[in-house]
């Protein structure tokens, strides 16, 4: 196997133990982390839209805390809370199979083809309230990382 020993230049692989770097890059400055966060809120949206998937980015990518994902831009899962998605209430999303002779008060699935489009437009307008919500949020954000004192 190889050696490590005292004639191993192993060690010039990284920074001396205790120096600044050692504990990986660190940001600069806090407009920085702002941008970042609105840029990954963006990517969210714009990625929630695109796919179908009802529950893209609703939770946090295992990999990525591990630092293994390779996915990126294109990942299903959140790598940071800011683009954390809401779960989505699936509670009547499609018709009882029993619907003629279901009697469960606490069955999650729609008993009429009314109670199902309620439901849908029910969706729809919380999936607008959000979309508002986030563009709010993303304007007041980005107006924040405007100049404040002139030097």
């Amino acid at each position: 196997g190889p050696d490590f020993g005292e004639g191993s230049d192993r060690s010039s692989d990284g920074p001396p133990m205790g120096h600044a770097n050692s504990l990986g890059p660190q940001v600069a400055d806090q407009s920085q982390v702002k941008g970042a966060a609105i840029a990954a809120v963006q990517a969210a949206l714009r990625a929630a839209t695109i796919t179908k998937n009802k529950f893209h980015k609703t939770k946090m990518c295992s990999y990525f805390l591990a630092g293994r994902c390779k996915k990126q831009g294109h990942c299903n899962f959140a790598h940071c809370p800011e683009e954390m998605m809401p779960v989505p209430d699936l509670a009547c999303a499609k018709l009882c199979p029993a619907v003629l002779t279901c009697t469960d008060p606490r069955c999650k699935f729609a008993h009429s083809k009314e109670e199902l489009k309620e439901i849908k437009q029910q969706r729809a307008q919380r999936a607008a309230m959000l979309a508002q919500q986030a563009e709010r949020y993303l304007a007041e954000a980005s107006d924040e990382d405007g100049p404040r004192f002139s030097h």
